[in-house]
């Protein structure tokens, strides 16, 4: 090797070493903004002073990488979402109908919350999953399809994509403020969105239990994030001796 590749290889060794340190840190305030909301569930959101004592950086350094803590949120909440996307797209295969899919969807994030109740404060507390994402659009796209087939007995699939979303939403929200890890209480929501759907008891009760275990089956080898969040304690927990 020449002097000029030596150079060359040293500039180069530089520029990644500087690009890592970058990210490095970008992520260290992501997941300071993560841990701040999540502690201020009933306060208003935290400031710039609370996320940078939380990353232990400066000022400075926060404003290098975002505007506000608001913009810090909006990017964490859409990194979110796309990676439940991504989750689920691995979790899904050709065969699942859209009745399953919103199934495996509905039963991942609600478990997703039993796992990691910090990720489920900051998600309940900034409404990501409730904003325009390719996520909701799936949604809204499997209900109105499942309705053509008559699957699905709704009106009109905006209306039951919000009450899927919005009933998720509170129910992430009450698991992360509980600490609650009853798979009944998973269950239940599952089953009461069903209903409402117009799928019948049976249907939902077998659809749930495959759903549940294929997800908990498939999940540890595809999930970087995975847990299983039952694992380590009797499944028929009532929601009473866990909230």
């Amino acid at each position: 090797m020449n002097r000029e590749d030596v150079k060359n290889a040293d500039e180069d060794h530089r520029v990644r070493v500087a690009r890592q340190r970058r990210s490095r840190t970008r992520t260290r305030l992501l997941e300071a903004v993560l841990a701040t909301c999540a502690a201020r569930l009933n306060q208003d959101l935290p400031t710039v002073d609370d996320v940078i004592a939380e990353a232990d950086v400066s000022r400075a350094t926060f404003y290098k990488y975002f505007n506000s803590v608001e913009e810090a949120i909006r990017v964490y909440g859409h990194m979110l979402m796309e990676e439940m996307f991504r989750s689920l797209v691995t979790l899904f295969t050709p065969q699942d109908d859209e009745l399953s899919r919103i199934v495996t969807a509905i039963q991942l994030f609600l478990m997703r919350s039993v796992i990691d109740p910090q990720w489920g404060a900051f998600l309940s507390r900034t409404a990501h999953l409730a904003r325009e994402t390719i996520l909701v659009d799936r949604i809204v796209d499997y209900v109105e399809t499942a309705r053509g087939k008559g699957v699905l007995n709704v009106q009109a699939p905006l209306p039951a994509s919000s009450m899927i979303i919005g009933t998720v939403l509170e129910a992430v929200r009450h698991i992360s403020r509980t600490n609650l890890r009853s798979r009944t209480y998973v269950d239940g929501i599952t089953a009461m969105l069903l209903h409402g759907l117009g799928v019948e008891q049976a249907v939902a009760e077998d659809l749930i239990r495959s759903r549940t275990i294929y997800i908990r089956g498939l999940a540890p080898d595809r999930l970087s994030w995975w847990s299983d969040p039952w694992a380590r304690m009797p499944e028929d927990r009532s929601e009473t001796r866990n909230s």
